[in-house]
């Protein structure tokens, strides 16, 4: 015997479907007017804002000035690859050289690079060399943090900010590390960094991610500072930790208020009271 084999119909009447779509976009519905609710009672009862918006540069970075004091911007602004700048999560960065005039070429100190991150709004986790770095195969030797005092701002009075450093192995032989007698000094790569969270400032990334979400503030920004010894053409420079301290704290007295004009000005983009300005974030 032959069984013909066959498709039952359904026992689902015509037209369930298309209540079952109904009753699910009520649902959502439902659940957004809810959320949106919630959010306005957020804000106007207790005074947080769960949904930042981005903040706006005060002018692109790459118009930060060309000459700082007696540093020159060296060369041209450095382009990363589309992968990259996917990676970095953020458009809106800078890589540029600066050559101080006072110093011969190759000199220690001639030249710093400077890195400029900036972050509208929606990212705790910024990128610091002790990641990056480490990923593309720099050994670290040693790391820690500095103060810079009466340290200058765009607006406002002089304030002590504190920066982390660290100290990477460059790619020689260790042999030709050692400096003189002393056997504990040795040259390596010196990077420093802080960041500018919300117009205050903080030094390690678990800071960003702790002062970022300010519940009471309308904006979440922030912007990686970060500083490197290099040599004319753009390769680090190796020397001792102590000696390049002392070059990055002129430095960043130096430049930081004309960094500081291309970032967003808090009075423009209303900032509640309470908000760090322009001193390090307790």
């Amino acid at each position: 015997m032959m069984t013909t084999l066959g498709v039952e119909p359904k026992s689902a009447s015509i037209g369930s479907a298309p209540k079952q779509t109904l009753t699910r976009a009520l649902v959502v519905g439902i659940i957004l007017a809810l959320g949106a609710v919630s959010m306005i009672l957020a804000e106007r009862v207790f005074n947080q804002v769960l949904v930042k918006d981005p903040a706006p540069l005060n002018k692109p970075l790459a118009e930060l000035a060309q000459k700082i004091g007696p540093y020159e911007a060296s060369g041209e602004d450095r382009k990363l690859d589309t992968e990259v700048v996917a990676a970095l999560g953020t458009e809106d960065y800078l890589l540029r050289q600066y050559h101080d005039t006072r110093k011969k070429a190759g000199e220690l100190g001639s030249n710093i690079s400077l890195n400029l991150n900036y972050y509208a709004s929606g990212s705790a986790t910024p990128h610091v060399p002790d990641i990056c770095w480490a990923g593309n195969g720099k050994l670290r030797h040693s790391d820690g943090a500095f103060e810079v005092v009466d340290v200058p701002h765009k607006a406002g009075a002089p304030t002590t900010l504190r920066l982390r450093w660290l100290a990477f192995i460059p790619d020689r032989d260790p042999s030709e590390l050692a400096i003189g007698q002393d056997q504990d000094a040795v040259r390596l790569i010196n990077v420093a960094y802080l960041f500018q969270v919300n117009d205050g400032y903080v030094s390690t990334a678990p800071e960003v991610a702790k002062h970022f979400w300010n519940p009471k503030a309308r904006y979440a920004y922030h912007t990686k500072i970060e500083l490197t010894l290099t040599y004319p053409n753009g390769s680090p420079m190796v020397c001792e930790p102590r000696e390049a301290i002392p070059l990055f704290t002129e430095f960043l007295r130096t430049a930081l208020p004309e960094i500081e004009d291309c970032l967003p000005d808090p009075r423009k983009l209303q900032v509640p009271a309470g908000t760090p300005t322009s001193q390090p974030v307790p």
